[in-house]
Protein backbone atom coordinates (compact mmCIF):
# COMPACT_ATOMS: atom_id res chain seq x y z
CA UNK A 1 0.00 0.00 0.00
CA UNK A 2 2.70 2.01 0.85
CA UNK A 3 4.25 2.08 -3.10
CA UNK A 4 0.75 3.02 -4.26
CA UNK A 5 0.81 5.74 -2.09
CA UNK A 6 3.83 7.04 -3.19
CA UNK A 7 2.99 6.54 -6.69
CA UNK A 8 0.13 8.80 -6.59
CA UNK A 9 1.40 11.34 -4.49
CA UNK A 10 4.35 11.48 -6.82
CA UNK A 11 2.25 11.74 -9.77
CA UNK A 12 0.48 14.77 -8.07
CA UNK A 13 3.39 16.44 -7.76
CA UNK A 14 4.94 15.90 -11.09
CA UNK A 15 1.61 16.70 -12.83
CA UNK A 16 1.68 19.95 -10.80
CA UNK A 17 5.11 20.46 -11.76
CA UNK A 18 4.22 19.75 -15.41
CA UNK A 19 1.12 21.65 -15.46
CA UNK A 20 2.48 24.54 -14.33
CA UNK A 21 5.83 24.65 -16.39
CA UNK A 22 2.94 25.10 -19.24
CA UNK A 23 -0.03 26.80 -17.83
CA UNK A 24 1.95 29.02 -16.38
CA UNK A 25 3.22 29.97 -20.01
CA UNK A 26 -0.22 29.93 -21.53
CA UNK A 27 -1.25 32.43 -19.38
CA UNK A 28 1.21 34.91 -20.57
CA UNK A 29 1.29 33.81 -24.13
CA UNK A 30 -2.66 34.95 -24.23
CA UNK A 31 -0.88 38.25 -23.18
CA UNK A 32 2.42 38.07 -25.00
CA UNK A 33 0.71 37.30 -28.45
CA UNK A 34 -1.10 40.12 -28.30
CA UNK A 35 1.66 42.48 -27.94
CA UNK A 36 4.38 41.02 -29.69
CA UNK A 37 2.22 39.87 -32.71
CA UNK A 38 2.37 36.27 -34.71
CA UNK A 39 5.54 37.72 -36.30
CA UNK A 40 7.48 38.49 -33.08
CA UNK A 41 6.07 35.30 -31.57
CA UNK A 42 7.19 33.68 -34.13
CA UNK A 43 11.00 35.17 -33.75
CA UNK A 44 11.23 33.97 -30.08
CA UNK A 45 9.68 30.28 -30.96
CA UNK A 46 12.11 29.84 -33.97
CA UNK A 47 15.16 30.23 -31.75
CA UNK A 48 13.88 28.47 -28.84
CA UNK A 49 13.69 25.58 -31.32
CA UNK A 50 17.03 26.47 -32.34
CA UNK A 51 18.01 26.10 -28.89
CA UNK A 52 16.28 23.03 -28.39
CA UNK A 53 18.77 21.01 -30.47
CA UNK A 54 21.79 22.05 -28.63
CA UNK A 55 20.53 21.53 -25.58
CA UNK A 56 19.14 18.09 -26.81
CA UNK A 57 22.78 17.46 -27.58
CA UNK A 58 24.09 18.75 -24.41
CA UNK A 59 21.81 16.55 -22.46
CA UNK A 60 22.72 13.75 -25.00
CA UNK A 61 19.65 11.43 -23.76
CA UNK A 62 20.99 11.01 -20.03
CA UNK A 63 18.03 12.03 -18.13
CA UNK A 64 15.88 8.92 -19.82
CA UNK A 65 18.78 6.56 -19.06
CA UNK A 66 19.73 8.62 -15.49
CA UNK A 67 16.36 7.41 -14.36
CA UNK A 68 16.06 3.72 -15.70
CA UNK A 69 19.20 2.79 -14.69
CA UNK A 70 19.89 4.98 -11.03
CA UNK A 71 16.42 3.94 -9.89
CA UNK A 72 19.15 0.66 -9.23
CA UNK A 73 21.01 2.34 -6.57
CA UNK A 74 18.80 4.94 -5.41
CA UNK A 75 19.19 3.22 -1.59
CA UNK A 76 22.89 2.98 -1.76
CA UNK A 77 24.27 6.84 -1.57
CA UNK A 78 27.80 5.46 -2.39
CA UNK A 79 26.46 3.31 -5.83
CA UNK A 80 24.71 6.43 -6.75
CA UNK A 81 26.73 9.16 -5.67
CA UNK A 82 29.19 7.60 -8.43
CA UNK A 83 26.78 7.14 -10.94
CA UNK A 84 25.80 10.83 -10.74
CA UNK A 85 29.52 11.49 -11.24
CA UNK A 86 29.68 9.67 -14.18
CA UNK A 87 26.62 11.46 -15.34
CA UNK A 88 28.26 14.71 -14.90
CA UNK A 89 31.43 13.77 -16.29
CA UNK A 90 30.03 12.69 -19.96
CA UNK A 91 27.51 15.76 -19.78
CA UNK A 92 30.22 18.17 -19.10
CA UNK A 93 32.17 16.91 -22.29
CA UNK A 94 28.67 16.73 -24.75
CA UNK A 95 28.25 20.39 -23.15
CA UNK A 96 31.19 21.87 -24.10
CA UNK A 97 30.97 20.70 -27.48
CA UNK A 98 27.45 21.91 -28.04
CA UNK A 99 28.55 25.22 -26.85
CA UNK A 100 31.58 25.25 -29.14
CA UNK A 101 28.87 24.35 -32.39
CA UNK A 102 26.28 26.79 -30.90
CA UNK A 103 29.12 29.34 -30.92
CA UNK A 104 29.55 29.10 -35.14
CA UNK A 105 25.88 29.41 -35.09
CA UNK A 106 25.71 32.93 -33.16
CA UNK A 107 28.36 34.45 -35.50
CA UNK A 108 26.82 33.08 -38.58
CA UNK A 109 25.71 36.21 -41.17
CA UNK A 110 22.40 34.55 -42.16
CA UNK A 111 21.46 34.53 -38.26
CA UNK A 112 22.98 37.85 -37.84
CA UNK A 113 19.00 39.20 -37.17
CA UNK A 114 18.30 36.54 -34.37
CA UNK A 115 22.38 37.28 -32.70
CA UNK A 116 20.86 38.73 -29.47
CA UNK A 117 18.18 36.62 -28.63
CA UNK A 118 20.53 33.30 -29.58
CA UNK A 119 23.30 34.68 -27.49
CA UNK A 120 20.22 35.42 -24.34
CA UNK A 121 18.24 32.18 -24.62
CA UNK A 122 21.56 29.82 -25.39
CA UNK A 123 22.22 30.14 -21.84
CA UNK A 124 19.12 27.34 -21.21
CA UNK A 125 22.20 24.98 -22.34
CA UNK A 126 24.85 24.90 -19.75
CA UNK A 127 21.86 25.45 -16.92
CA UNK A 128 19.84 22.45 -18.16
CA UNK A 129 23.03 20.46 -18.56
CA UNK A 130 23.67 21.06 -14.83
CA UNK A 131 20.80 20.88 -13.70
CA UNK A 132 19.89 17.01 -13.36
CA UNK A 133 16.70 17.17 -12.25
CA UNK A 134 16.51 13.35 -13.03
CA UNK A 135 18.45 12.84 -9.40
CA UNK A 136 15.04 14.10 -7.78
CA UNK A 137 13.43 11.61 -9.87
CA UNK A 138 15.39 8.82 -9.14
CA UNK A 139 15.31 9.09 -5.15
CA UNK A 140 11.14 10.10 -6.15
CA UNK A 141 11.45 13.96 -4.34
CA UNK A 142 8.82 15.14 -7.07
CA UNK A 143 7.96 17.50 -3.93
CA UNK A 144 11.27 19.62 -4.21
CA UNK A 145 11.12 20.12 -8.23
CA UNK A 146 8.02 21.05 -8.38
CA UNK A 147 7.56 23.67 -5.57
CA UNK A 148 11.24 25.53 -7.26
CA UNK A 149 9.40 25.48 -10.94
CA UNK A 150 6.61 26.87 -9.55
CA UNK A 151 8.32 29.93 -8.24
CA UNK A 152 10.67 30.72 -11.27
CA UNK A 153 7.22 30.02 -13.31
CA UNK A 154 5.72 32.99 -11.33
CA UNK A 155 8.84 35.16 -10.79
CA UNK A 156 8.83 34.64 -14.83
CA UNK A 157 4.94 35.60 -14.93
CA UNK A 158 5.12 38.65 -13.04
CA UNK A 159 8.12 40.04 -15.07
CA UNK A 160 6.17 39.76 -18.44
CA UNK A 161 3.31 41.25 -17.42
CA UNK A 162 5.82 43.87 -15.72
CA UNK A 163 8.26 44.61 -18.57
CA UNK A 164 6.61 43.19 -22.30
CA UNK A 165 4.45 46.33 -22.59
CA UNK A 166 5.24 46.96 -26.78
CA UNK A 167 5.95 44.86 -30.07
CA UNK A 168 9.82 46.04 -29.74
CA UNK A 169 9.68 44.02 -26.58
CA UNK A 170 11.08 40.86 -28.71
CA UNK A 171 14.29 40.22 -26.55
CA UNK A 172 13.04 41.07 -23.44
CA UNK A 173 10.45 38.18 -23.72
CA UNK A 174 13.23 35.54 -24.85
CA UNK A 175 14.89 36.47 -21.94
CA UNK A 176 12.17 36.21 -19.91
CA UNK A 177 10.86 33.46 -21.43
CA UNK A 178 13.85 30.90 -20.18
CA UNK A 179 14.14 32.28 -16.68
CA UNK A 180 12.41 29.09 -15.06
CA UNK A 181 14.62 26.67 -16.92
CA UNK A 182 17.65 28.54 -15.95
CA UNK A 183 16.87 29.49 -12.85
CA UNK A 184 15.13 26.07 -11.67
CA UNK A 185 18.03 24.06 -13.13
CA UNK A 186 20.84 26.47 -11.07
CA UNK A 187 18.85 25.65 -7.67
CA UNK A 188 18.70 22.10 -8.88
CA UNK A 189 22.70 21.66 -9.08
CA UNK A 190 23.45 23.36 -6.01
CA UNK A 191 20.86 21.07 -4.31
CA UNK A 192 22.40 18.17 -5.73
CA UNK A 193 26.00 18.75 -4.77
CA UNK A 194 24.45 19.10 -0.56
CA UNK A 195 23.00 15.92 -1.32
CA UNK A 196 25.59 13.63 -2.57
CA UNK A 197 29.20 13.66 -3.14
CA UNK A 198 30.41 14.69 -6.48
CA UNK A 199 33.54 13.17 -7.87
CA UNK A 200 34.96 11.55 -5.24
CA UNK A 201 35.68 8.12 -6.51
CA UNK A 202 38.86 6.90 -8.38
CA UNK A 203 37.10 4.30 -10.07
CA UNK A 204 34.71 5.59 -12.77
CA UNK A 205 33.21 2.95 -15.44
CA UNK A 206 32.06 5.74 -18.22
CA UNK A 207 32.35 3.32 -21.08
CA UNK A 208 29.25 1.00 -19.78
CA UNK A 209 27.14 4.11 -20.18
CA UNK A 210 27.98 5.05 -23.89
CA UNK A 211 25.83 2.62 -25.89
CA UNK A 212 22.63 2.81 -24.20
CA UNK A 213 23.14 6.41 -23.88
CA UNK A 214 23.56 6.91 -27.77
CA UNK A 215 20.61 5.07 -28.35
CA UNK A 216 18.45 6.61 -25.97
CA UNK A 217 20.02 9.82 -27.98
CA UNK A 218 19.07 8.85 -31.32
CA UNK A 219 15.63 8.16 -30.15
CA UNK A 220 15.47 11.56 -28.79
CA UNK A 221 16.60 13.52 -31.86
CA UNK A 222 14.48 11.50 -34.15
CA UNK A 223 11.79 12.82 -32.10
CA UNK A 224 12.76 16.19 -31.70
CA UNK A 225 12.55 16.03 -35.51
CA UNK A 226 9.25 15.23 -35.95
CA UNK A 227 8.26 17.07 -32.89
CA UNK A 228 10.15 20.33 -33.35
CA UNK A 229 11.57 20.70 -36.79
CA UNK A 230 8.08 21.67 -37.98
CA UNK A 231 8.86 25.36 -36.53
CA UNK A 232 12.41 25.62 -37.93
CA UNK A 233 11.25 24.49 -41.71
CA UNK A 234 7.36 26.99 -41.15
CA UNK A 235 10.00 29.62 -40.44
CA UNK A 236 12.54 28.38 -43.11
CA UNK A 237 10.11 27.76 -45.80
CA UNK A 238 7.20 30.20 -45.34
CA UNK A 239 8.18 32.82 -42.36
CA UNK A 240 7.74 33.90 -38.93
CA UNK A 241 4.20 34.57 -38.99
CA UNK A 242 3.56 31.05 -39.65
CA UNK A 243 5.27 30.00 -37.05
CA UNK A 244 3.49 32.33 -34.76
CA UNK A 245 0.21 30.90 -35.59
CA UNK A 246 1.58 27.29 -35.45
CA UNK A 247 3.35 28.00 -32.31
CA UNK A 248 -0.14 28.96 -31.08
CA UNK A 249 -1.93 25.72 -31.67
CA UNK A 250 0.85 23.76 -30.37
CA UNK A 251 0.98 25.32 -27.11
CA UNK A 252 -2.19 24.24 -26.30
CA UNK A 253 -1.70 21.22 -27.32
CA UNK A 254 1.70 20.57 -25.29
CA UNK A 255 -0.27 21.50 -22.82
CA UNK A 256 -2.63 18.61 -22.50
CA UNK A 257 -0.14 16.49 -23.67
CA UNK A 258 2.24 17.19 -20.55
CA UNK A 259 -0.47 16.96 -18.33
CA UNK A 260 -1.45 13.61 -19.22
CA UNK A 261 1.96 12.16 -19.97
CA UNK A 262 3.01 13.32 -16.35
CA UNK A 263 2.69 10.03 -15.32
CA UNK A 264 5.50 8.88 -17.93
CA UNK A 265 8.20 10.01 -15.53
CA UNK A 266 6.88 8.88 -12.28
CA UNK A 267 6.61 5.39 -12.61
CA UNK A 268 9.83 4.44 -14.95
CA UNK A 269 11.75 3.99 -12.04
CA UNK A 270 9.38 1.50 -10.30
CA UNK A 271 8.63 -0.27 -13.52
CA UNK A 272 12.47 -1.02 -14.33
CA UNK A 273 12.37 -2.12 -10.98
CA UNK A 274 9.92 -4.46 -11.16
CA UNK A 275 11.43 -5.78 -14.50
CA UNK A 276 14.90 -5.94 -12.63
CA UNK A 277 13.55 -8.56 -9.66
CA UNK A 278 11.22 -10.21 -12.43
CA UNK A 279 8.00 -8.57 -10.81
CA UNK A 280 5.35 -9.41 -13.96
CA UNK A 281 2.66 -9.24 -12.28
CA UNK A 282 3.03 -6.01 -10.57
CA UNK A 283 4.69 -4.84 -13.94
CA UNK A 284 1.58 -5.91 -15.77
CA UNK A 285 -0.81 -4.54 -13.13
CA UNK A 286 0.87 -1.07 -12.76
CA UNK A 287 0.93 -1.13 -16.85
CA UNK A 288 -2.12 -1.42 -17.13
CA UNK A 289 -3.19 1.43 -14.82
CA UNK A 290 -1.35 3.78 -16.41
CA UNK A 291 -3.08 3.05 -20.05
CA UNK A 292 -5.99 3.21 -18.49
CA UNK A 293 -4.90 6.69 -16.74
CA UNK A 294 -4.17 7.97 -20.47
CA UNK A 295 -6.94 6.74 -22.11
CA UNK A 296 -9.45 8.34 -19.94
CA UNK A 297 -7.71 11.37 -20.16
CA UNK A 298 -7.05 11.77 -23.02
CA UNK A 299 -9.34 10.54 -25.58
CA UNK A 300 -12.36 13.14 -23.96
CA UNK A 301 -9.20 16.02 -23.89
CA UNK A 302 -8.81 15.13 -27.93
CA UNK A 303 -12.66 15.48 -28.48
CA UNK A 304 -12.78 18.91 -26.18
CA UNK A 305 -10.23 20.22 -28.12
CA UNK A 306 -11.39 19.79 -31.49
CA UNK A 307 -14.67 21.03 -30.27
CA UNK A 308 -13.85 23.78 -28.33
CA UNK A 309 -10.99 24.93 -30.67
CA UNK A 310 -12.32 28.01 -32.32
CA UNK A 311 -12.77 29.49 -28.13
CA UNK A 312 -9.43 28.15 -26.97
CA UNK A 313 -7.59 30.32 -29.97
CA UNK A 314 -9.60 33.17 -29.52
CA UNK A 315 -9.53 32.99 -25.73
CA UNK A 316 -5.56 32.88 -25.20
CA UNK A 317 -4.62 34.42 -28.20
CA UNK A 318 -6.88 36.61 -30.05
CA UNK A 319 -9.25 36.65 -32.76
CA UNK A 320 -6.52 37.77 -34.78
CA UNK A 321 -5.03 34.40 -34.61
CA UNK A 322 -8.42 32.34 -35.92
CA UNK A 323 -5.98 30.55 -38.23
CA UNK A 324 -4.53 28.32 -35.22
CA UNK A 325 -7.80 27.08 -34.63
CA UNK A 326 -8.05 24.47 -37.82
CA UNK A 327 -3.94 23.95 -36.89
CA UNK A 328 -5.84 22.98 -33.19
CA UNK A 329 -8.18 20.69 -34.84
CA UNK A 330 -6.06 19.30 -37.02
CA UNK A 331 -3.53 18.33 -33.85
CA UNK A 332 -6.10 17.20 -31.62
CA UNK A 333 -5.96 13.49 -32.33
CA UNK A 334 -2.00 13.79 -31.36
CA UNK A 335 -3.21 14.50 -27.56
CA UNK A 336 -4.11 10.61 -27.29
CA UNK A 337 -1.22 9.40 -30.09
CA UNK A 338 1.75 10.97 -28.22
CA UNK A 339 1.07 10.15 -24.47
CA UNK A 340 0.21 6.56 -25.59
CA UNK A 341 3.99 6.34 -28.10
CA UNK A 342 5.40 7.81 -25.14
CA UNK A 343 4.06 5.37 -22.73
CA UNK A 344 4.77 2.19 -24.82
CA UNK A 345 8.28 3.85 -25.27
CA UNK A 346 9.29 4.58 -22.23
CA UNK A 347 7.15 2.28 -19.37
CA UNK A 348 7.36 -1.09 -22.07
CA UNK A 349 10.97 -0.38 -24.25
CA UNK A 350 12.88 1.33 -21.69
CA UNK A 351 12.45 -1.00 -18.51
CA UNK A 352 13.07 -4.32 -20.53
CA UNK A 353 16.39 -2.73 -22.29
CA UNK A 354 14.83 -2.20 -25.59
CA UNK A 355 15.30 0.66 -26.70
CA UNK A 356 16.16 -0.10 -30.26
CA UNK A 357 12.73 -0.61 -30.57
CA UNK A 358 11.95 3.21 -29.67
CA UNK A 359 14.78 4.35 -32.07
CA UNK A 360 13.48 2.25 -35.21
CA UNK A 361 9.86 3.74 -34.94
CA UNK A 362 11.20 7.29 -34.02
CA UNK A 363 13.46 7.73 -36.93
CA UNK A 364 10.85 6.46 -39.69
CA UNK A 365 8.63 9.03 -37.86
CA UNK A 366 11.23 11.45 -38.41
CA UNK A 367 11.77 10.77 -41.53
CA UNK A 368 8.61 10.39 -42.93
CA UNK A 369 8.00 13.67 -41.16
CA UNK A 370 10.79 15.79 -42.95
CA UNK A 371 10.02 14.01 -46.01
CA UNK A 372 6.18 14.80 -45.90
CA UNK A 373 6.91 18.54 -44.93
CA UNK A 374 9.04 19.38 -47.63
CA UNK A 375 5.75 18.19 -49.78
CA UNK A 376 3.35 19.91 -47.71
CA UNK A 377 4.34 22.78 -46.19
CA UNK A 378 4.69 24.46 -49.53
CA UNK A 379 1.15 24.30 -50.26
CA UNK A 380 -0.91 24.21 -47.11
CA UNK A 381 1.70 25.85 -45.13
CA UNK A 382 1.15 25.68 -41.50
CA UNK A 383 -1.80 23.45 -42.02
CA UNK A 384 0.79 20.95 -44.10
CA UNK A 385 2.78 21.55 -40.82
CA UNK A 386 0.41 19.33 -38.83
CA UNK A 387 -1.02 17.08 -41.28
CA UNK A 388 2.43 15.79 -40.99
CA UNK A 389 2.93 15.37 -37.67
CA UNK A 390 -0.54 13.43 -37.57
CA UNK A 391 1.00 10.95 -40.38
CA UNK A 392 4.31 10.64 -38.15
CA UNK A 393 2.48 9.74 -34.90
CA UNK A 394 0.33 7.24 -36.33
CA UNK A 395 3.37 5.79 -37.97
CA UNK A 396 4.78 5.91 -34.80
CA UNK A 397 2.05 4.39 -33.16
CA UNK A 398 1.88 1.44 -35.50
CA UNK A 399 5.59 0.75 -35.11
CA UNK A 400 5.52 0.68 -31.00
CA UNK A 401 2.27 -1.65 -31.21
CA UNK A 402 4.35 -4.24 -33.52
CA UNK A 403 7.27 -4.23 -31.16
CA UNK A 404 5.47 -4.22 -27.68
CA UNK A 405 3.06 -6.96 -28.64
CA UNK A 406 6.47 -9.18 -28.44
CA UNK A 407 7.04 -8.43 -24.87
CA UNK A 408 3.94 -8.38 -23.54
CA UNK A 409 0.04 -8.89 -24.27
CA UNK A 410 -0.89 -5.11 -25.48
CA UNK A 411 -4.67 -6.48 -26.31
CA UNK A 412 -4.76 -6.41 -22.36
CA UNK A 413 -4.28 -2.68 -22.43
CA UNK A 414 -6.28 -1.88 -25.68
CA UNK A 415 -9.56 -3.48 -24.56
CA UNK A 416 -11.67 -0.64 -22.72
CA UNK A 417 -10.61 2.00 -25.49
CA UNK A 418 -13.42 1.66 -27.21
CA UNK A 419 -15.54 2.48 -24.17
CA UNK A 420 -13.67 5.91 -23.44
CA UNK A 421 -14.12 7.06 -27.41
CA UNK A 422 -18.10 5.99 -26.96
CA UNK A 423 -18.27 8.05 -23.42
CA UNK A 424 -16.98 11.49 -25.23
CA UNK A 425 -17.97 11.63 -29.10
CA UNK A 426 -20.97 13.42 -27.59
CA UNK A 427 -18.04 16.40 -26.56
CA UNK A 428 -18.62 17.04 -30.11
CA UNK A 429 -22.22 17.57 -30.19
CA UNK A 430 -22.31 19.12 -27.72
CA UNK A 431 -19.82 22.02 -28.94
CA UNK A 432 -21.91 22.36 -31.67
CA UNK A 433 -25.19 22.72 -31.05
CA UNK A 434 -23.52 25.08 -28.00
CA UNK A 435 -22.17 26.99 -30.54
CA UNK A 436 -24.75 27.80 -32.16
CA UNK A 437 -27.13 28.83 -28.97
CA UNK A 438 -24.73 31.04 -27.39
CA UNK A 439 -22.71 33.90 -28.58
CA UNK A 440 -20.74 34.58 -25.89
CA UNK A 441 -17.21 32.28 -25.65
CA UNK A 442 -16.46 32.08 -22.18
CA UNK A 443 -19.66 30.85 -21.66
CA UNK A 444 -19.62 28.35 -24.56
CA UNK A 445 -16.58 26.94 -22.85
CA UNK A 446 -17.59 26.61 -19.50
CA UNK A 447 -21.37 24.99 -20.91
CA UNK A 448 -19.34 22.54 -23.03
CA UNK A 449 -16.65 21.60 -20.41
CA UNK A 450 -19.36 21.29 -17.69
CA UNK A 451 -21.28 19.11 -19.53
CA UNK A 452 -19.05 17.13 -21.72
CA UNK A 453 -17.16 16.24 -18.16
CA UNK A 454 -20.94 14.88 -16.33
CA UNK A 455 -21.61 13.16 -20.14
CA UNK A 456 -18.11 11.49 -20.61
CA UNK A 457 -18.04 10.28 -17.09
CA UNK A 458 -21.84 9.46 -16.64
CA UNK A 459 -21.50 6.66 -19.91
CA UNK A 460 -18.11 5.25 -18.76
CA UNK A 461 -20.26 4.69 -15.58
CA UNK A 462 -23.05 3.36 -17.81
CA UNK A 463 -20.43 1.07 -19.48
CA UNK A 464 -19.30 -0.46 -16.48
CA UNK A 465 -15.57 1.09 -16.63
CA UNK A 466 -13.42 -1.43 -14.92
CA UNK A 467 -10.94 1.10 -14.50
CA UNK A 468 -13.30 4.32 -13.33
CA UNK A 469 -15.07 1.97 -11.07
CA UNK A 470 -11.98 0.96 -9.03
CA UNK A 471 -11.15 4.66 -8.67
CA UNK A 472 -14.70 5.17 -7.33
CA UNK A 473 -14.26 2.37 -4.81
CA UNK A 474 -11.41 3.64 -3.79
CA UNK A 475 -12.57 7.54 -3.53
CA UNK A 476 -15.29 5.87 -0.94
CA UNK A 477 -12.77 4.00 0.64
CA UNK A 478 -10.63 7.44 1.29
CA UNK A 479 -7.08 5.23 -0.12
CA UNK A 480 -6.80 7.95 -3.40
Amino acid sequence: MTNVISIKKNLMWNSIRIGTGYIFPVISFAYVSRILGASGIGTVSYVYTIVSYFTMFALLGIPTYALREGAKFRNDIVMLSKFVSEMYIIIIGTTVISLGLYSFLIFNNDFAEYRTLLLIMGLVIPCSSIGASWYFQIIEDYKRISLQAILFQIISLVLIFTFIKTSADVIKYGAIHILGTVGSNVLYFVTVQKRIKLFQSNNYNIIRHIKPILIIFGMTIASTIYLSFDSIMLGYMIGDEAVGLYAVALKLISVVIALIASLNGVILARLSVYINNNNLEKFRELLSNAFNFIFMLAVPASFGLYALSEQLVSLFSGAEYMESAEILRLLSINVILSPINGLIAYQVFMPYGKEMYSLIATIVGSLINFTLNLIFIPIFQQNGAAITTIIAELCVFSICIFYASKLTNMKLYFRNLYQYILAAMPIILIGYITSKLVNNMVLQTCIVVTLGFFTYFTLLKLQKNDFLLTVIRNVYKRKL
